[in-house]
């Protein structure tokens, strides 16, 4: 049985996605673990690395919004692949991809790495080239799906 990793947040339930998780579920029994990066709200509060006293309750309040969003397009994802049944577990991190994904990657053993990400442009992951640090970081096959929505 093949296992993959599924990196995504904002284009976790959209259509190209689903398409992908499909094909591979026709190529072979498949096991999948969805890993929900989000970035840690403190460290897009202030250059300075200073929070106010009264900065503290936006940070939790953007903190507990993301993840509030990161848990809603979880549901929706595995909704749709109810039937892969046992064979789909999912996580929420925070902080930077890479070290999210090391983390899952010390615990399980995948075969494949799927991320998928926002069109260029608007894509954060891909202005920090995640893809290319995650070739590097780790010796396994990755497919990037670029969304187009």
């Amino acid at each position: 049985m093949r296992r993959y990793l599924i990196v995504a947040n904002q284009t976790l339930a959209t259509a190209g996605l689903e398409e992908l998780v499909n094909e591979k579920l026709s190529l072979s029994p498949a096991e999948f673990h969805v890993l929900v990066p989000q970035e840690d709200p403190s460290v897009s509060v202030d250059l300075s690395g200073v929070i106010s006293p009264n900065m503290s309750d936006r940070v939790l309040e953007g903190h507990d919004q993301a993840a509030a969003e990161a848990e809603q397009r979880l549901a929706s994802f595995t909704d749709t692949f109810a039937e892969v049944g046992s064979g789909l577990t999912s996580e929420i991190a925070i902080g930077d991809p890479v070290a999210a994904i090391r983390h899952t990657l010390d615990r399980s053993r995948f075969d494949e790495i799927i991320l998928s990400t926002l069109p260029a442009g608007i894509s954060r992951w891909l202005k920090i080239d995640l893809p290319t640090r995650i070739e590097r970081a780790f010796d396994l096959p990755l497919t990037t799906l670029v969304q187009r929505d």
